[in-house]
């Protein structure tokens, strides 16, 4: 009985240890992303904050397209990437860069959402005989 006590305190031990060591790195990411946040703030000029936050907020509008597109084709991979991407895009150089890669998406979806009703087919065909 003696031993199943001295277990469950060392497991417990463990457990307290394993929360411990996890907070204290999500401390060091608040602590290192509050000071990217201040310097970001204090040495980029506002003008620039809010064409990166303009172009960031086009590119994921734009990319609604093709996520949803991508969703509604049976194509879910894809949704998350074109939403993605299309957002980077954004952020890079506005609507110049995201529009076409949202075109890119689209046609990229069908592509393959085309692949996949061919190969239901065939196999649909393929296994009556």
């Amino acid at each position: 009985m003696e031993a199943l006590v001295q277990n469950t305190h060392a497991e417990e031990e463990k457990e307290a240890q394993t929360k411990s060591g996890s907070q204290g790195l999500g401390s060091v990411g608040s602590i290192g992303g509050a000071i990217i946040g201040y310097a970001v703030v204090r040495f980029i000029p506002f003008g620039v904050l809010v064409q990166l936050a303009a172009g960031t907020l086009a590119g994921c509008l734009i990319g609604l397209i093709p996520f949803f597109m991508a969703r509604k084709m049976h194509v879910s991979k894809l949704a998350p990437w074109a939403l993605s991407i299309c957002a980077v895009s954004g952020l890079i150089s506005g609507l110049l860069l995201a529009i076409p890669m949202s075109f890119v998406f689209v046609v990229i979806i069908l592509v393959r959402s085309h692949m996949i009703k061919v190969r239901t087919t065939v196999d649909a065909c393929g296994s009556s005989s």
